[in-house]
C-alpha cells in the first residue's frame, strides 16, 4: 500500500473535475433539469423542481453532489450560479438567440417592430439575420444553420418542415421620382414595356408576378436588365439607372412616402403572394424564439399592408 500513490490518484482525480467543470462552464455544458410537482389536493396551475445538472465529455450527464463540492473548493461556484441564472432566464424566454433567414421583400420595419415589442417585455433576443431567397435559406434551415426563415411557402423539404402564414403581399411597380418619363403624364403597363427592369430572381413570386401581368395583358415580355435579391441594389439601380421595379405593396408605399420612389398607378393583376414563417417541424424551439415568433405574427400583417389595403 502506497499512501503517496493514492494522494497523487485523488489530485488527478480532482484536477480532472477541475477541468470538466472549466470545460462545462465555457461550452455550456451545464443544464437545468425540471421536475413537475403534483398536488395531491388538485391545486390548480404547474410547478416544477428545479435541478442543476453538467453534462461531461462523453455526454453523460452529471447531478451536483459529483461537481459542486470541488467548484466550492477551487473557487467556481460563482461562475456556476452565473451560468445557473442565464440558463433559467433562457428558459423563462427573458434571454436568447436566434438565426434568422429573411427574404429582401419583406417590410423595412418589420423585425425593428419585432424587437422594440420584445425590448418592452424585458425579452434580450440577440438576432443574426441572413437574407437571401427562400430555397437555399430554407436549406440552411433544414442543415440547422438557422433557427426559422420568413420566406415564401418551399415545397423542397416540405415534410420536414412547419410553414405558418404571416401576412399577403400584393405587387406595385415603382420607379424613381426623378425618372423623364413621368414628366410625359401617367405610365401605362404597355409604356413599362419599352423600359428596362430591375428585379428578383426566376421562381420567385415578383418574377412570377411581371412574367405573368404582361402575358395577361398580351404584352411581349419586358426588358430585364438587372436581377437582385438586395433591396439595397434595387433602390440603386431604381434611383441611378432609370430602371422600373416591383415591390410589394407595403414597401413600395413606405419608400414612396419617404421619397425616394413613384408607385405607378395601374392594376397588378396578380394573386397576393402568401409571406411564411418557416421553422423545422416537431422541433420544441426556446422560449424566446416563441415570443419572438408570437410577436411576428401579430406585427407582420400590419406592416404589410399599408393604410387603407385592408
Amino acid at each position: 500500500f502506497d499512501p503517496a500513490a493514492r494522494d497523487r490518484d485523488e489530485e488527478e482525480r480532482i484536477r480532472g473535475w477541475v477541468q470538466r467543470i472549466k470545460d462545462a462552464l465555457a461550452k455550456g455544458g451545464f443544464l437545468l433539469h425540471y421536475q413537475p410537482i403534483v398536488s395531491l389536493q388538485g391545486e390548480p396551475g404547474e410547478h416544477y423542481e428545479v435541478f442543476l445538472r453538467m453534462r461531461v465529455g462523453n455526454g453523460e450527464v452529471m447531478p451536483p453532489l459529483s461537481f459542486l463540492p470541488i467548484a466550492e473548493e477551487h473557487g467556481l461556484l460563482n461562475d456556476i450560479d452565473r451560468t445557473s441564472d442565464e440558463i433559467e432566464a433562457i428558459a423563462a424566454g427573458h434571454i436568447g438567440s436566434l438565426r434568422l433567414g429573411v427574404i429582401a421583400f419583406i417590410a423595412p420595419d418589420m423585425i425593428t417592430r419585432v424587437l422594440n415589442r420584445l425590448g418592452e417585455e424585458n425579452v434580450s433576443l440577440a438576432v443574426e439575420i441572413h437574407e437571401g431567397t427562400t430555397q437555399p435559406l430554407v436549406a440552411q434551415l433544414i442543415a440547422k444553420e438557422l433557427d426559422c426563415v420568413i420566406g415564401r411557402y418551399s415545397f423542397e423539404h416540405e415534410s420536414e418542415l412547419d410553414q405558418k402564414l404571416l401576412s399577403q403581399q400584393r405587387f406595385s411597380a415603382v420607379i424613381s421620382r426623378s425618372h423623364p418619363a413621368l414628366r410625359r403624364g401617367p405610365i401605362t403597363l404597355a409604356d413599362t414595356a419599352s423600359f428596362p427592369w430591375v428585379v428578383t430572381p426566376p421562381r420567385t413570386a415578383a418574377r412570377q408576378a411581371l412574367t405573368d401581368m404582361f402575358m395577361r395583358a398580351g404584352l411581349r415580355a419586358p426588358d430585364v436588365r438587372v436581377e437582385t435579391a438586395s433591396m439595397e441594389i434595387m433602390k440603386a439601380v431604381l434611383a441611378d439607372c432609370g430602371m422600373i421595379g416591383l415591390l410589394p405593396l407595403g414597401i413600395a408605399t413606405k419608400y414612396a412616402a419617404a421619397g425616394e420612389v413613384e408607385v405607378l398607378d395601374f392594376q397588378i393583376d396578380f394573386p397576393p403572394a402568401p409571406l411564411m414563417l418557416i421553422r423545422r417541424r416537431d422541433e420544441l424551439p426556446l422560449p424566446s424564439m416563441e415570443r419572438f415568433c408570437e410577436a411576428l405574427f401579430e406585427i407582420a400583417p400590419q406592416v404589410e399592408s399599408p393604410p387603407g389595403d385592408n
